[in-house]
């Protein structure tokens, strides 16, 4: 099967101004040298802390800013050589899931508005019948009722604008949503009600996803396959069951031991991750993540690991992935 989005070798960095007389500029490298890919049907999660280069990576996907290098091919086009006309009839299968819920919508427009206008912008809108049938149909697929056109966003809770701005990147029929970070400003309860409807629409519609989290329980639920980003760089992705059952990378394994456990006489097995991230401005030589791991030795400190295939389907960059993935299976056979 051929991937629907194939990013290769992609990087951006962005130039940073003290604003003290004399200050200099600096680069901050936010992407750096990133390939993966995503079939048809799939939803790939990306996750890492905050500043690692997720949401960077999503706007570079749609190109809502420009990469410096690096490609990015969508449904066999470039999206980087493409003229603004084409760039603009394609964004129609390229459709994207913000954040907040609260920025994300006007509040000068009502909901029909909001959900019209995509379809106008993309030369999709109807007479008027039809229009209010389908804009409806939009609300009632996200699970708000109709009756709702007519209300201003500030009219409704965090959850039911979420449901809009869905039921808006649903509106001319995308093959590839970028959801960045769609769960995470709801509440815990919300949060579950939103991914399960996300499921129920990707079946329905037969989408695809890039599913951008920090959170690894709501990654593990909705993900086929999961790729972990720091420092701008993906350091491990394979297939979520694998990530969480025998993960190859220090980062990952990190990141696993800080998810609360619901078993309070259950101890851990790995101490949380230590230390503050470094800056993108000024990353550590070698591997990134080597000041903070606890297998580092002076090779990590010098030579920057390729990501390479540690296991079928299961890629990291570790110069020591087997001393990390024999830890996990070992931890899993104690927890059973």
């Amino acid at each position: 099967m051929k991937p629907l989005l194939e990013i290769k070798n992609l990087s951006k960095s962005f130039r940073l101004t003290s604003k003290a007389p004399g200050g200099k500029s600096v680069s901050l490298k936010a992407v750096d040298d990133i390939s993966f890919s995503i079939f048809p049907g799939e939803t790939l999660g990306l996750v890492g802390e905050s500043g690692c280069g997720k949401s960077t990576t999503g706007k570079l996907v749609l190109r809502l800013i420009e990469a410096d290098s690096g490609s990015v091919t969508f449904d066999d086009k470039e999206i980087g050589k493409l003229s603004s006309a084409q760039l603009r009839a394609e964004r129609r299968n390229l459709q994207m899931i913000f954040q907040d819920p609260y920025s994300s919508l006007n509040p000068r427009m009502r909901v029909r508005q909001i959900l019209a206008e995509p379809l106008q912008l993309h030369g999709l809108d109807k007479n008027g019948r039809t229009l209010q049938e389908e804009l409806s149909h939009l609300l009632e697929t996200v699970g708000l009722d109709a009756s709702h056109l007519d209300r201003y966003p500030h009219q409704f809770s965090g959850g039911q604008r979420q449901r809009i701005g869905i039921a808006r990147a649903l509106a001319v029929k995308p093959k590839l949503i970028v959801a960045d970070e769609p769960v995470s400003a709801l509440d815990v309860s919300i949060q579950a009600q939103v991914i399960n409807l996300m499921q129920d629409i990707q079946q329905q519609f037969g989408l695809t996803y890039l599913f951008i989290a920090h959170d690894l329980a709501v990654i593990e639920h909705i993900c086929d396959r999961v790729a972990v980003m720091y420092l701008g760089r993906i350091v491990e992705i394979a297939p979520a069951e694998k990530i969480y059952g025998s993960t190859q990378h220090p980062y990952t394994e990190a990141l696993l031991a800080a998810v609360p456990r619901p078993d309070p006489k259950r101890e851990r097995t790995h101490q949380p991750l230590q230390g503050e991230v470094p800056s993108p401005v000024n990353p550590p030589s070698g591997c990134h993540f080597h000041p903070r791991c606890p297998y580092a030795q002076n090779i990590c400190r010098t030579q920057s690991p390729e990501l390479s295939e540690k296991a079928p389907k299961h890629l990291a960059a570790c110069h020591f992935s087997h001393k990390i993935a024999s830890q996990s299976r070992t931890d899993q056979t104690t927890s059973q």
